[in-house]
């Protein structure tokens, strides 16, 4: 789609005006830098390699979209439903998503640098090889999550609920996790230099380099 053609500005108009798309709609590389689509009803729409950056997302339903590649930065997506989702190359540096529900989305290799997900439900995400330094996951439920080589450094995970989570080769250094909860959770391979667990819980021993003291 030529969106810079009569048809594709008409189909712009027309998300922006109703706020809803049918399943399976193709919006890819659509322009849509600060995009106003609070509560838009955007499930299972194709959204590939679309500029969203800056977009009002708070409450949009995008459950089973697919936002590979796209760019989110500064997007404000608070109370974003994105369940089974698919953002992978993805770029939400910066972003609002506290209270999204994330369910199985998968943010492998995207950038989320300094994104805020404060009591974000990211149960089973993936974010392999991703980005989320500086992030903000304090009371998250991120049972069954995914950050396996992810880099996490300087990342605000307290009181957050990470039972079974995978940190496999995940950079955690000088994140903080106090209160956290990682029982069953696997940091095979990863650097936890400066990981503050103080009255975190986790199975046996602590990794090495963190803080439980």
């Amino acid at each position: 789609m030529d969106w810079e053609r009569p048809e594709g500005k008409a189909r712009l108009a027309t998300l922006l005006r109703d706020k809803t798309a049918s399943p399976g709609s193709d919006f890819r590389n659509a322009p849509l830098a600060k995009a106003e689509l609070e509560s838009a009803q955007l499930a299972k729409v194709d959204f590939t390699g679309a500029d969203l950056s800056g977009a009002r997302l708070w409450k949009a339903d995008l459950t089973e979209a697919v936002l590979d590649g796209a760019n989110c930065v500064l997007a404000q997506a608070l109370a974003m439903k994105f369940t089974k989702g698919s953002a992978r190359g993805s770029n939400w540096s910066r972003s609002q998503l506290r209270l999204a529900v994330l369910m199985e989305a998968r943010f492998d290799d995207s950038n989320l640098d300094h994104v805020i997900l404060e009591e974000a439900v990211i149960e089973r995400a993936t974010f392999i090889s991703a980005r989320l330094s500086g992030a903000f996951l304090a009371k998250v439920k991120a049972t069954g999550a995914d950050f396996t080589k992810a880099s996490l450094a300087g990342a605000h995970l307290q009181q957050g609920t990470y039972l079974g989570a995978k940190f496999a080769g995940a950079s955690l250094k000088g994140a903080l996790a106090a209160r956290a909860r990682f029982k069953g959770a696997d940091f095979t391979g990863a650097g936890c230099d400066g990981l503050d667990l103080r009255a975190a819980e986790f199975d046996g021993a602590a990794p090495a380099g963190a803080i439980t003291g």
